[in-house]
């Protein structure tokens, strides 16, 4: 990821911004997973678009303020319940980051947050902000995007050693696929 560098940040957005577009149209084109009629978004066209936001998000977290990448996590999730879709058929991609916050900036954590949310109202997105506690979600949608963003904001706990945490996630909208095993979600979710 970049870092506060507000030339890629900028080519970034463009990107993201085309593939949320296309993601928008294709989306619009090819209905409810399982529905007929029209063509189909598949698994692998949201995957490229929904890690792009994700890290577009991440990038505009100021780097000085970051103490360490810790996790991130590319896979598809199901959308229905098991007892509803029992072979996982109608999948999303999903993509997130976690980021600590270095001890000296903690106390910066809701800023931040609320710093990055706000970037995105900027742009039409809606938030739908969670009441403020040691962890808080905020999740936030747009008319021109299939995709959705999630951020959850755990504060400093000085007592068990552990820092504030940011954890963007984003989401692609739910397709049909051949399942959780398919050679189609398999060859996606493969960890380099």
């Amino acid at each position: 990821m970049v870092w506060g560098d507000h030339t890629r940040i900028a080519a970034g957005l463009a990107a993201v911004t085309l593939s949320l577009v296309c993601l928008t149209a294709c989306a619009t084109d090819s209905g409810a997973a399982g529905s007929g009629g029209g063509s189909k978004l598949t698994l692998a066209q949201t995957k490229s678009p929904v890690q792009l936001l994700r890290n577009e998000a991440a990038s505009r977290i100021d780097e000085f303020i970051v103490e360490n990448v810790d996790e991130t996590e590319d896979l598809s999730v199901a959308c229905k319940t098991e007892a509803a879709d029992p072979l996982g058929l109608s999948r999303s991609w999903t993509s997130s980051v976690e980021v600590s916050l270095k001890e000296g900036s903690a106390w910066r954590a809701s800023i931040v947050a609320d710093e990055l949310i706000a970037s995105f109202e900027k742009q039409g997105w809606i938030a739908s902000r969670g009441a403020p506690s040691a962890v808080t979600y905020t999740g936030l949608k747009s008319e021109t995007s299939a995709a959705t963003i999630g951020l959850t904001v755990t504060t400093e706990d000085l007592a068990a050693a552990t820092p504030a945490k940011l954890l963007i996630t984003s989401k692609g909208p739910c397709v049909a696929t051949e399942g959780a095993e398919s050679d189609e979600v398999k060859k996606l979710e493969i960890v380099k």
